[in-house]
């Protein structure tokens, strides 16, 4: 499963990569890939995954997700 959410506030890799960490330590989740330039952060998994935690995640850290983009 993959999918794919618009974060607002990114501004440079340091954002990109806080945003990694942060999701990276759920269990479910096997990759994560945020890009600042695009505001897209990818999140893929095998298996189901709490989406309304790892936006907060997200917010926690002081952005912003605008809308989820895609579910695969």
């Amino acid at each position: 499963m993959k999918r794919i959410l618009k974060v607002q506030g990114m501004k440079c890799e340091g954002c990109s990569e806080a945003i990694e960490k942060a999701l990276e330590k759920f269990d479910e989740i096997d990759v994560v890939t945020a890009d600042f330039a695009s505001g897209h952060v990818d999140i893929e998994s095998k298996e189901e995954f709490d989406l309304e935690k790892a936006k907060k995640a997200i917010e926690d850290l002081g952005y912003e997700v605008e809308d989820y983009e895609g579910v695969e």
